[in-house]
């Protein structure tokens, strides 16, 4: 993905579903749900490192887990639009 198409993703209203549609149909791999700035290595790094500090939280605030088969931490499509503070 371009510069010219990471402007345009970001111009207009924001719709979740249709921003993810359009980023995701050229890079679906890490980099597209990752930063566009970086390499699909780099995110690829950069997730595992975030894989680490969640599991040294969880296990340092005793959140308990066993059982758990789903940890949803993302706003997913059905967010409302986030604005941009000054």
């Amino acid at each position: 993905m371009n510069p010219e198409e990471v402007k345009r993703l970001n111009e207009g209203e924001y719709v979740p579903a249709a921003y993810w549609e359009a980023r995701l149909e050229g890079l679906f791999n890490l980099r597209g749900v990752g930063h566009l700035g970086f390499s699909e290595g780099y995110n690829e790094w950069y997730y595992r490192l975030n894989k680490k500090v969640l599991a040294a939280a969880v296990r340092r605030n005793a959140i308990r887990t066993s059982g758990a088969r789903l940890l949803d931490m993302g706003i997913g499509t059905e967010a409302r639009p986030m604005r941009a503070r000054a």
